[in-house]
């Protein structure tokens, strides 16, 4: 009877996790075809902000505001001049790196929200999910190319 127990709930965790990651796929495919591949996408901040979770501290004030949308803008831009050459892209999750060989020095805390943008057999950028929305989508800066990269986090 332990045994069944155990193995219903196994079964429930790993059937809730797929759903996680077809959501989170889901929503970071959107951002994609509508914000990045869409050349009619108005960059602006009513437009990503269905898809991207901005800390409210930075919304509130004018100035950080600005600077915030600037930096995304910046980084949507740089997503389109090189998805614009090579449409071909898949989403991958970081557990699954190994398995099309590829290895990128990345630093967060939780893995399993984190998925990253590959093309040509290159990671192009790393997408990490919040609960329903993108928390970040590009790295901070570093000071060495050996250091690890980590995300930006919007929230």
């Amino acid at each position: 009877m332990k045994k069944l127990f155990f193995l219903s709930i196994l079964l429930k965790l790993s059937l809730t996790s797929c759903q996680e990651t077809k959501h989170d796929k889901s929503i970071i495919n959107s951002f994609i075809q509508e914000m990045v591949l869409n050349e009619d996408a108005c960059l602006n901040y009513s437009e990503f902000s269905s898809y991207l979770e901005i800390n409210q501290d930075i919304v509130i004030d004018a100035e950080k505001k600005k600077n915030m949308i600037g930096l995304i803008q910046q980084h949507i831009v740089g997503l389109k001049m090189t998805l614009y050459e090579n449409e071909d892209f898949q989403l991958v999750r970081n557990s699954d790196l190994e398995d099309l060989e590829l290895k990128l020095n990345f630093a967060h805390t939780d893995y399993a929200k984190v998925y990253h943008l590959v093309s040509n057999n290159e990671i192009l950028t790393t997408f990490v999910m919040g609960d329903s929305k993108i928390i970040s989508f590009f790295y901070t800066f570093r000071k060495k190319e050996s250091q690890p990269l980590r995300p930006w986090l919007l929230n």
